[in-house]
């Protein structure tokens, strides 16, 4: 789905190329065990050179920089502080961050699954729009600017314990993925109650964080 709307978007981009300006900008970010990880961050070859990064969790730590989530920014929105914005110019571009943040996610193995990711991850699209037009009313060129965003979710699918055998690490990150699937669906239920004056939107990161 990331590929194909990424395709689609750069497509349109083409189409309205004249008095229009587009500048895209994407961001790959990970919830692991309520963790944030910035899939996009730093020099891939960190890994190699750091002497503590020889397991992939402790490697994206390292990669993820300071990542938090502040409580509202301009607006009443979600801001997160850390995540790196990439700006890309072509579908190729997009194309390479896209695989370069899917190689990066934590994946494990158990009796139902050989790869199982053991995240859930929020791939962003920003879109900034620039246009100029004559305006008669002031007998001027004027410019206008327009943002849009599109989150894109991956979820981790839920585990039942009982058939995966899941023990250690593994198992403490089926219950966190559990959680989050649960808190989720709570989300939801409560858009879906029309009478419903609470969204309970910060009990978990993969629900906080789209709000933004």
């Amino acid at each position: 789905l990331a590929a194909r709307t990424l395709s689609y978007l750069f497509r349109r981009i083409d189409d309205r190329q004249g008095d229009s300006s587009f500048s895209v900008r994407l961001s790959y970010l990970e919830i692991y065990n309520e963790q944030l990880f910035d899939l996009l961050h730093g020099d891939p070859d960190e890994k190699q050179r750091h002497p503590a990064a020889k397991d992939d969790r402790v490697a994206k730590q390292l990669l993820s920089g300071s990542m938090q989530i502040m409580t509202t920014g301009p607006g009443g929105g979600v801001v997160m502080s850390g995540l790196n914005r990439r700006m890309v110019r072509t579908e190729e571009e997009a194309f390479a961050c896209l695989f370069e943040a899917e190689t990066n996610r934590v994946i494990a193995s158990h009796e139902l699954n050989y790869s199982s990711t053991r995240s859930h991850c929020i791939f962003t699209v920003y879109i900034e729009g620039r246009h100029q037009a004559y305006d008669e009313s002031v007998g001027a060129t004027v410019e206008t600017v327009s943002h849009a965003k599109l989150h894109l979710v991956d979820l981790a699918g839920s585990e039942r314990i009982f058939k995966t055998n899941s023990t250690g690490t593994v198992l403490q990150e089926a219950r966190a993925i559990n959680k989050s699937l649960s808190f989720l669906e709570q989300v939801v239920v409560a858009l879906a109650d029309k009478q419903r004056e609470h969204i309970p939107y910060r009990q978990s990161q993969l629900t906080h964080i789209p709000y933004r």
